[in-house]
């Protein structure tokens, strides 16, 4: 019952409008044929200060070709933990020879981040 929990809660996404929430199913979208997609993401435990990284690349007929789910005892702030899951994400792709690869992640900050030419926090420009 908590795995399904843990499901919908994940894979639905609540969007205000005015004074009604309506609610709509989240779905991955494939990468252009000549690309794989990697999607990341981080996870937090704030009472066991556990870290959750976790990753996926799939082709673009969604076929899954690596995957990975790691646990680290940290106490990251959640950018850096994202940063890291990007990482992790991107020296598996690297190492599997699975490129040219397109990164997707819901750490809007990381992303920004990345795709930035401004100085950032040595914590984070250390990772990315």
């Amino acid at each position: 019952m908590e795995f399904q929990a843990n499901y919908k809660a994940t894979n639905m996404a609540e969007v205000e409008q005015s004074n009604r929430v309506v609610t709509r199913t989240v779905k991955w979208q494939p990468p252009n044929i000549v690309f794989y997609k990697l999607n990341t993401d981080a996870a937090f435990d704030v009472n066991s200060q556990r870290v959750g990284l976790g990753m996926i690349i799939r082709d673009h007929l969604g076929f899954v070709l690596g995957a990975s789910a790691q646990t680290v005892v940290a106490n990251f702030c959640p950018q850096i933990a994202e940063a890291l899951a990007i990482f992790r994400g991107l020296t598996f792709v690297v190492e599997s020879g699975l490129i040219p690869v397109v990164i997707e992640s819901d750490a809007l900050e990381v992303v920004n981040i990345i795709n930035s030419s401004e100085n950032v926090s040595p914590e984070i420009g250390l990772i990315v």
